[in-house]
């Protein structure tokens, strides 16, 4: 007796394939959207702790740190940036870590009394200040949610007082 081969189809094995390397294909265009996101977003913050820096020299904020607050949050209107709750006079302690898709902005040598009131009364003395933005970014690539890279942007600048 002959053997007798029958033409299978190959349909089935197009189309797990396909689907293979389309799921392949979207995760590739998500990941570079995700990593244009990053590169956008810490330009963003670039921008915010020179702002923020710019301001600190001022003979205006030598008291407060509310204007350099201010001037970062106004340079990064799409993140959810606050005030660092360990950027407070006479606090020696590091800046903090925020949550996903928020941030915090550092300022060193600190005039905040608390988070609250950004004046303490005391003057902030001449020579270099700094102002550090903090920001955890979360990805929209579904297989990558887990990984939330801390971006940091820092500005240090010579007062003008």
């Amino acid at each position: 007796m002959r053997a007798t081969r029958t033409k299978r189809s190959s349909a089935g094995q197009a189309l797990v394939e396909t689907a293979v390397t389309f799921l392949i294909w979207l995760t590739v265009i998500f990941a570079a959207v995700d990593f244009g996101r990053a590169i956008a977003t810490k330009n963003t913050l670039t921008r915010a702790a020179d702002a923020a820096a710019q301001e600190l020299t001022l003979v205006t904020s030598k008291q407060s740190d509310c204007s350099a607050i201010a001037a970062a949050i106004a340079a990064a209107p799409n993140t959810d940036l606050k005030a660092d709750p360990n950027s407070t006079y006479g606090n020696a302690r590091a800046a903090s870590t925020p949550g996903p898709n928020a941030g915090y902005i550092y300022i060193n040598p600190a005039m905040a009394a608390s988070i609250s009131n950004c004046t303490s009364g005391n003057y902030r003395p001449s020579g270099k200040v700094s102002a550090q933005v903090t920001y955890t970014f979360s990805p929209w690539t579904p297989f990558f949610t887990w990984v939330h890279p801390e971006l940091v942007s820092t500005s240090v600048l010579q007062t003008e007082y």
